[in-house]
């Protein structure tokens, strides 16, 4: 018995002592390149030599991570406001590991319109960076509230049909709206309306200024917002949990979860978001902010390995929005607005040999509105349903590159097709079945012609089923003149088909009685941008300097304008000629480790407009400027964030038509009326607790209470711009291992 005693003991260590041979603890410590302290609950993944998931982790209070290895290993480590890391360790080995401050997001990978993924300070475009972190920090909602402070984007409040944008002068219907690189569908006077888009679970979005059309086709005249989701590559389980009260009627909770198995993940994510109304006069039934109620959902599921990489996604919206009526006696009639948007895609990127890269993305995205009347009785609480009515938009997209880059070569290509096909039917739609499509083939090169310098020119072939399309070429320049000098500059001639929307699509309520037109001519723009970036860095400070000029010379522009100030009808046409010209500075400063201060001003003039080529034109030369103020402060033992923010609107005009002869089919004259000057300003605390895993942002906006903006020419019309100053309380919980 004492034989298989010692027996047993003897196995045992041996196990024990083989399993150390083969399985060495190891460890990772985490330390800020600058200031030496420790970086807790830094994020470290492990992959084996192939570039294959193992297991995520975190760093201890202390910055430390420890794990057992029993092979060389990979290794990358990122953490809010640094620079990723990667590396490789072995077992056994203990290192320490000093991350570099990414002071303004320098670093941050790309992927809108790149050959491959790269920092947006190497990206031959200027791409303006709003991350994750910063939309956490103000308490961001939706993508109007996300963009609110961007130089040269301005945002328009519309109480029905919602919140749009103009980008160096160029109307929301310019610019592309890709999720993942995917089209936001679902457009109303040519506009998507941005408060429909939830940003709970947005890793960053990428802005492009400047045409894209030669990449992205039509809609991209003045550039693209590229909104990139997050994705959990770390941890083995997540669990994150958001909410949001504010004491202007906004109620939202949101929640998501993600798994990775091996080569595999799973995510899925939910949102509700509530919001009361708000009637400015508190006077009547009818307000002027409806109350709305929206649900956000999406499952993604994702295959990587090695350079293979295969995402499947499917996300669905639904939004009912109430009209109230005033009441006519004891009973009235009711309006609810219904839309349903749905989106299904596929991405596949993979490596083709060596120096070969494949991507291909396509997706399926329907979407309807409907809108339903209710005679209610006020006295019984009893409904009718009195009369609906739905449209129908279906878009199929189809997208596919090959890229060749070989390392250390002076050239790279890109090659690949584009196709998009649009149909919609309903009773507001004014034509039988009607469908379009845009098939494209396009080709571009880089080729660094000096150290550090690269041109890329590129063309792009349109087949579109209804209108005849121009070859549209465009040239891209990037030369890194000195190591803090990047210089930019761009030209491109763009295309944009009318949509099925501006053709076709009656669009009537109780503010708006808008027809489609199709007699609507096709898009052309040359458009010319450049820009500077000067980075000056200290010891413990960076300043930078960004200079940016445009220039866009449009034929046949398609422009909505109301008949009269004040007048819910509306008229689309073609404004046969019109150059908006301009620019931006923007200047960052930041003191390391705590202080950030931002500012901007943009500058944006309309020059000449002529409805018919030859007519002497209306109103030249409109300039109108706006400007951006932010700074923050982080205590950071404290994990405490002060933050404010400030938005400033110049006058802006907007086109009117003038009926001297009582005939509105025969405008005899448009002018500019003008939006008057305001301000939006915002202030927000930021408290981390329990380990960063729980944070709570407490916020005030609209702090100088801005309602109604009046339109002025002559006689003063008021427009509900904003529902007034509140204050909010957001809750961001993270459960992840």
């Amino acid at each position: 018995m004492q034989a298989n005693k010692l027996l047993v003991i003897l196995v045992l260590g041996f196990l024990s002592v083989s399993s150390g041979l083969y399985s060495q603890n190891s460890s990772v410590k985490v330390i800020d390149e600058q200031t030496s302290e420790a970086c807790s609950y830094a994020n470290l993944v492990l992959y084996d030599m192939q570039g294959n998931y193992i297991k995520g982790m975190s760093s201890d209070i202390n910055g430390e991570v420890k794990f057992s290895i029993d092979k060389q290993s990979k290794f990358k480590i990122s953490f809010v406001g640094y620079t990723t890391y990667s590396g490789s360790i072995s077992p056994g080995e203990k290192l320490t590991i000093s991350l570099k401050p990414d002071f303004l997001e320098l670093e941050t990978v790309v992927v809108t319109g790149q050959y491959n993924p790269k920092p947006v300070d190497k990206s031959i475009y200027q791409i303006d960076l709003i991350s994750g972190r910063q939309m956490e920090e103000r308490g961001v909602n939706n993508l109007a509230e996300a963009l609110s402070n961007e130089t040269n984007i301005r945002l328009k409040v519309d109480p029905s049909l919602g919140t749009s944008l103009s980008l160096n002068g160029l109307g929301g219907e310019n610019v592309k709206f890709l999720i993942d690189g995917v089209p936001i569908v679902g457009r109303l006077n040519g506009n998507v309306d941005l408060t429909q888009i939830n940003m709970d679970n947005v890793d960053h979005i990428e802005v492009v200024k400047g045409p894209m059309s030669v990449v992205y086709g039509t809609n991209a005249l003045a550039g693209v917002v590229n909104i990139i989701m997050k994705e959990n590559t770390t941890y083995s389980n997540s669990l994150k949990l958001s909410s949001y009260t504010g004491t202007e009627g906004g109620y939202n909770f949101t929640a998501s979860a993600s798994a990775i198995r091996g080569n595999n993940s799973l995510s899925i994510q939910g949102t509700r978001n509530m919001f009361l109304g708000i009637d400015l006069s508190d006077t009547t039934r009818s307000m002027e902010f409806k109350p709305k109620l929206q649900y956000n959902t999406g499952l993604n599921y994702a295959f990587r390995k090695n350079d293979f990489k295969l995402k499947l996604s499917a996300k669905y919206f639904d939004e009912e929005i109430r009209h109230y009526r005033e009441p006519q006696g004891v009973s009235v009639i009711d309006q609810y607005f219904y839309t349903k948007r749905f989106v299904g895609s596929m991405q596949v990127n993979t490596r083709l040999g060596e120096n070969f890269f494949f991507e291909a993305i396509g997706a399926y995205s329907p979407y309807n509105r409907e809108t339903v009347n209710y005679l209610k009785d006020l006295t019984t609480f009893e409904q009718t349903l009195t009369g609906s009515s739905i449209t129908n938009f279906n878009n199929i997209m189809f997208r596919t590159s090959i890229m060749f880059e070989k390392e250390g070569s002076r050239i790279s290509t890109q090659a690949g097709l584009d196709m998009n096909r649009d149909d919609a039917s309903g009773d507001k739609i004014s034509a039988d079945d009607p469908t379009m499509g845009d098939y494209a083939a396009f080709i571009s090169a880089q080729y660094e012609f000096l150290p550090n310098a690269t041109i890329q020119p590129g063309l792009r072939l349109i087949y579109n089923t209804k209108y005849q399309a121009p070859i549209t070429p465009s040239i891209n320049l990037q030369w890194r003149l000195f190591d803090k000098i990047n210089f930019r500059a761009s030209y491109a001639k763009g295309f944009r088909a009318p949509s099925i929307k501006e053709l076709y699509l009656d669009f009537v309520d109780s503010n708006h009685d808008l027809h489609g037109n199709p007699d609507l001519k096709a898009e052309t723009n040359h458009s010319f941008n450049s820009s500077i970036a000067y980075n000056i860095e200290g010891e413990n400070f960076l300043i930078k300097l960004e200079p940016a000029f445009f220039f866009t010379s449009g034929k046949n522009i398609i422009e909505i304008y109301p008949v009269s100030a004040g007048s819910t009808e509306y008229q689309t046409t073609n404004i046969a000629k019109r150059q908006t010209i301009g620019g931006e500075f923007n200047t960052s400063f930041l003191l390391y480790p705590s202080l950030t201060i931002n500012a901007g001003y943009g500058l944006t003039g309309i020059i000449g407009g002529m409805m018919d080529f030859g007519s002497e034109g209306f109103d030249k030369n409109n300039f109108y400027s706006n400007i951006s103020l932010s700074t923050k402060y982080n205590f950071r033992k404290q994990k405490l964030i002060l933050a404010a923010y400030f938005k400033y609107y110049g006058s802006t005009p907007r086109l009117m038509s003038v009926d001297t002869d009582n005939d509105p089919e025969t405008p005899d004259e448009f002018v500019y009326i003008y939006r008057k000057a305001y301000g939006d300003l915002e202030t927000t605390i930021t408290k981390q607790f329990w380990g960063n895993r729980l944070g709570i942002i407490l916020g005030g906006k609209n702090l100088l209470n801005v309602t109604y903006v009046g339109y002025e020419n002559g006689t003063e019309v008021f427009a509900p711009t904003a529902f007034g100053r509140y204050f909010f309380l957001k809750l961001n919980l993270n459960l992840s291992k």
